[in-house]
């Protein structure tokens, strides 16, 4: 999936809503890219902290409670919707599917979540364009799905 922030949403804190208001739809394995190359900041008020505990599984800092129940816990909510579900067992983070940012965040802020360019996300048929024309405040989702045919189905 990838999901197109609108300019209006000017830090990661509410361009997160590209995750988790998406994330039903996510399939397990799956991978959802937050392309909004405007996007040059976590957040204002709170980016020092996320960039300090980063973006995590619910579980993560559950079974390490006693490390984080003195943080924000808005922080951690905030951490947790944007990285969607998965499993921490035995030291090991396992997302349930996979987020990516395509933003304008430096790359060397290390906040849990991998980059890809948002240069190189090469469209579909319109997507920029189609992304940028929308009006203020929405949304815009790309699915875009690989289906293998049968030969048969495929011949004319």
């Amino acid at each position: 999936i990838l999901s197109c922030a609108p300019e209006m949403y000017d830090e990661l804190w509410v361009a997160g809503k590209c995750m988790y208001k998406l994330e039903p739809v996510l399939a397990d394995g799956g991978e959802l890219i937050i392309y909004a190359p405007h996007l040059t900041e976590v957040s204002i008020t709170h980016g020092k902290l996320i960039r300090r505990i980063g973006y995590h599984c619910r579980d993560y800092f559950l079974k390490q409670w006693d490390k984080f129940k003195d943080e924000s816990w808005g922080v951690l909510a905030h951490s947790t919707h944007v990285h969607g579900g998965g499993t921490y067992e035995n030291g090991v983070e396992k997302p349930r599917a996979r987020v990516i940012l395509a933003t304008g965040i430096p790359e060397d802020w290390a906040i849990g979540i991998p980059r890809r360019s948002a240069k190189r996300i090469l469209p579909i048929g319109k997507t920029r364009e189609f992304c940028s024309s929308l009006k203020r405040g929405k949304i815009c989702i790309v699915l875009r799905m690989n289906i293998l045919l049968n030969k048969k189905a495929s011949q004319p």
